[in-house]
């Protein structure tokens, strides 16, 4: 794995995130550069009847992410919701209503978003414009050469598997920075020749979780860019 002498680091950072790698991926980390990831939950809709969520998380480096959420009810979609964030702006659906934002403090929370997302893949932390630091024990810090406020902390078990990977978040809704985690769980599936988490927790420290059932992924697809940008309605 010398692909991890691109990345500047502390030497017992370094040693863990390659163990990390290993935990996860054996002996042949595969590079990511952009991905697809399929995702299943359920909830609660009206009456209390069982509701379908099916999400497509899509990102490409560290500069464009989108969240496309469907809520099905007895095989019928009531909500579609659509995150988008192309570096410049953040784009918001809510029906046929699109918004978008360019405060600078929402557009650094969905960059954090985006940078926790490529956390939890751990091969691009490897990259040469990124520093790693040891942050406890059995975590690290994963800091960007491109914005050295947005610090990802990647906490890991005992068998050097990924535990949670944490990021500072704006919230619009109540105007605060609060921790934001990302959380693998019930153990790594293989899935189209790609090992994944077979679930995944998304978390605000202040608050429940939501988790999902990762159900495939398209590593390294071709994605274009104008995917991420919308227009938005009057």
């Amino acid at each position: 794995m010398s692909f991890l002498m691109l990345a500047r680091a502390e030497p017992e950072a370094r040693a863990l995130l390659q163990r990390a790698l290993r935990a996860r991926y054996g002996i042949r980390p595969v590079p990511v550069e952009s991905v697809r990831l399929f995702m299943l939950g359920v909830g609660r809709g009206p009456l209390g009847l069982p509701l379908r969520v099916e999400m497509t998380l899509s990102f490409v480096g560290i500069t464009h992410w989108r969240l496309d959420r469907q809520e099905k009810l007895l095989g019928v979609t009531i909500r579609r919701v659509v995150e988008s964030f192309d570096s410049g702006s953040v784009f918001l659906t809510s029906g046929k209503r699109i918004t978008g934002q360019t405060d600078p403090l929402v557009l650094a929370s969905y960059r954090r978003r985006l940078w926790a997302s490529n956390a939890l893949f751990l091969t691009p932390l490897t990259g040469e414009h990124v520093t790693l630091k040891m942050a406890g024990e059995r975590a690290i810090q994963a800091i960007p050469e491109s914005n050295p406020d947005d610090v990802a902390t990647l906490t890991f078990h005992p068998d050097d598997t990924l535990a949670q990977v944490d990021v500072q978040r704006y919230r619009p809704q109540d105007q605060r920075t609060v921790t934001f985690s990302l959380c693998p769980e019930n153990g790594l599936q293989t899935v189209n020749d790609v090992v994944l988490p077979a679930r995944v927790a998304y978390r605000w420290a202040d608050g429940p979780g939501e988790t999902y059932y990762v159900k495939g992924a398209d590593l390294n697809p071709r994605i274009p860019l104008t995917e991420f940008t919308m227009q938005p309605t009057a």
